[in-house]
């Protein structure tokens, strides 16, 4: 039928789908034609200008117009015009130009229908495709065309009115009936022989747990030899340490077995367990795990062991007829924390690519909200979460140790657009860099201005501190260097001293500023503020914008961008970067990931945030310097989360999440504790 042509000798296509040869359509310009459509010919020796265009003119009678593409792993690009006027259905680029690219998302060979324009008044429409040699060569692109209009629906709506009222009449008379029958009169059966058998395999599974609880604490001895800080961590640095590196999956497992038993019979160590490996969210354990970062199995065996301790304590419980129900307080927080999880889930319903969508959820959503209420549940101790702050401290470190040895090395490193290499760590982007490092950074600022001189956690925050501090440098993350720490060391001395501290502040920004001078000297890419990085930054914000006023409700939902960006949005002039998988400013990743409601979601989060650093920093005083100095890291941290998001990814990457909730989950508790404190002193 398609090789037919049209039905009838109008001089427009109607309603319907046509090959890419047809009596209503003219070809100026450079094509061929074949079985698969139409392609433009350049040929040999000829050079393309900018001017030069390849035109197709259709006329077309309905209310809606779409090509069927042929898309492939090549970039070029049709632009498309109805009437004169830009295709409304299509993005645009600065030019105002409606415009199509012919990458497929997946990088695939992909036959897709493209709608270019709805919506349009009832008559004859002219549609243009204009294809420009110097965008690119496409191979085939044209397939056909399609037109639509709309259906006449008028008496499906009424007969569906009709439906709406006798269903709701039916519903009514079911409810009056239902009233009229003598519920009185029925009795639940009395099952007492049930009950009892109930009872009994309850008292058989507890005392079942109570056993298995005793094999794993060895009769107290493993308890009473992990509370003790020194042997606890190294016991376990030893074993994660075996599970991490054995290259068999028998000592991997025997070592995760004991990793268990540690994590069940003090579990703040698998908390800081999953700080560490949350950084290194790209490692993995043995074959049998590869599906999942080490990260995650870190996570599931931490969780695994807080539930049996939960099991076991409950166990106890009912064998001595002590029971208590679990009263279940949830915060205002905690509610927000859930609600974002259950957004998280609900976006998948809109991701066209279920694959990276569900990943993103697992990793980024829904694990590390669960260490969030992992650490809720655990009701740690004032010392316990200075611990989890001093292994996000350490991590750090870690992370800028290695990248310093990498980068000495040249073994793991990338080339600046000018000037010296730059560290890259374990991550595939210097930024990346900068983004952790800045989340750790803070805290030691904040023990560097509380602890005591001298003092091993003064000499723990210093030394960090500047290993990080050179690592962010060698970076070269301008994100990190011009807007992230500068913002957290503002905060922070603005929160330590009040009014008093807007002077130092300003004179710490000016400091920052001269360093910088003969820095950039030696790193020109930090002068460079208005260079390539800075323009496909803002022709990224541009496509990311016009994806978000396409779908402003939804957005395109997690880790659905990349695939989003360089099939319908990359601007011609920004092709040199077609990968990027995020929009690269906070604001707006929200929005294409979970749509509007993630954007208030992030700003309820926020809200929340400072409101609960106002609190604790009017009831914390200076005789526990250590629990100010851990909120001052706190505060830190999340302004360079804000300042860095600006121009870089604020939450959605794996180690950035874990330390949000870590954030989160610390303050919390650090409230409470304070509130505690602020009784006591009265």
């Amino acid at each position: 039928w398609l090789a037919q042509g049209p039905l009838s000798d109008d001089q427009a296509l109607l309603p319907g789908r046509y090959p890419a040869q047809n009596a209503t359509t003219t070809y100026s310009g450079e094509w061929q034609f074949g079985e698969l459509g139409a392609d433009v010919v350049i040929p040999e020796g000829t050079s393309t200008s900018a001017e030069s265009e390849n035109r197709i003119t259709v006329h077309f009678d309905g209310s809606a117009f779409a090509i069927p593409v042929r898309r492939d792993d090549y970039l070029a690009y049709l632009y498309v015009m109805v009437d004169g006027k830009p295709a409304n259905a299509l993005p645009r680029n600065r030019e105002d130009e409606a415009f199509i690219i012919l990458t497929s998302p997946e990088r695939q060979p992909t036959l897709d229908l493209i709608l270019v324009a709805k919506g349009l008044r009832e008559g004859e429409h002219i549609a243009e495709i204009i294809h420009r040699p110097s965008n690119g060569d496409a191979r085939w692109p044209i397939a056909g065309f399609a037109v639509g209009a709309a259906p006449d629906t008028d008496r499906y709506d009424r007969a569906l009115m009709v439906c709406a009222v006798v269903g709701g009449l039916a519903l009514l008379a079911a409810l009056i009936l239902s009233l009229r029958l003598p519920w009185n009169k029925l009795a639940a059966p009395s099952l007492p022989t049930f009950r009892h058998f109930l009872e009994w395999l309850l008292s058989l599974f507890a005392s079942f747990v109570v056993l298995l609880g005793l094999l794993m604490t060895w009769g107290e001895t493993v308890p009473s030899l992990l509370r003790r800080d020194q042997p606890a961590l190294a016991i376990t640095i030893v074993t994660a340490g075996i599970a991490s590196l054995s290259p068999a999956f028998v000592i991997t497992l025997a070592a995760l077995g004991v990793l268990f038993v540690l994590i069940y019979n003090r579990p703040l160590l698998g908390l800081m367990l999953i700080i560490f490996w949350s950084a290194f969210f790209l490692s993995t354990l043995d074959l049998l795990f590869n599906a999942f970062a080490a990260v995650e199995v870190y996570f599931g065996l931490t969780a695994a062991a807080v539930i049996a301790r939960g099991c076991v304590a409950w166990a106890k419980q009912h064998q001595h007829k002590t029971q208590t129900v679990p009263r279940l307080s949830l915060t205002r927080l905690d509610i927000l924390v859930l609600a974002f999880a259950a957004l998280g889930i609900i976006s998948l319903s809109w991701a066209e690519f279920w694959s990276p969508a569900i990943r993103e959820l697992r990793v980024v959503i829904l694990e590390p909200a669960a260490f969030y209420f992992l650490i809720r549940m655990m009701r740690l101790e004032r010392r316990d979460i200075v611990w989890l702050a001093d292994t996000l401290l350490f991590t750090g470190a870690m992370i800028a140790l290695v990248g310093l040895v990498l980068y000495f090395t040249g073994e793991s490193v990338v080339d600046a657009e000018e000037g010296p290499r730059r560290l890259i760590s374990v991550y595939g982007s210097p930024n990346g860099v900068g983004l952790y490092l800045g989340r750790c950074l803070p805290f030691a600022l904040g023990y560097l201005l509380l602890s005591r001189r001298g003092s091993w956690r003064w000499l723990y925050g210093v030394g960090c501190g500047a290993v990080m501090l050179f690592a962010v440098v060698l970076s070269q993350s301008r994100g990190a260097i011009l807007l992230g720490i500068p913002a957290a060391i503002v905060v922070i001395v603005i929160i330590r001293y009040g009014r008093r501290g807007l002077l130092p502040a300003a004179l710490t920004l000016a400091a920052i500023g001269i360093v910088l001078i003969p820095l950039t000297l030696v790193l020109p890419r930090l002068a460079d503020l208005f260079g390539d990085t800075t323009f496909f930054r803002k022709s990224l914000w541009y496509s990311s914008v016009q994806l978000i006023r396409e779908r402003p409700l939804t957005g395109v939902g997690l880790d659905q961008f990349l695939y989003w960006y360089r099939s319908r949005y990359l601007l011609p002039e920004a092709w040199e970067e077609p990968n990027l998988s995020v929009p690269h400013n906070m604001l707006l990743n929200h929005w294409v990931s979970l749509g509007l409601f993630g954007v208030l979601a992030g700003i309820a989060f926020q809200g929340m945030f400072w409101r609960m650093i106002w609190r604790v920093r009017t009831r914390l005083t200076e005789s526990d310097p250590l629990l100010l100095a851990l909120m001052l890291g706190l505060a830190g941290s999340m302004a360079d989360l804000l300042a860095h998001g600006l121009v870089d990814v604020g939450y959605f990457a794996i180690n950035l999440a874990f330390v949000f909730f870590l954030l989160l989950a610390l303050l919390q508790r650090l409230e409470q504790l304070s509130g505690m404190l602020d009784q006591n002193q009265e």
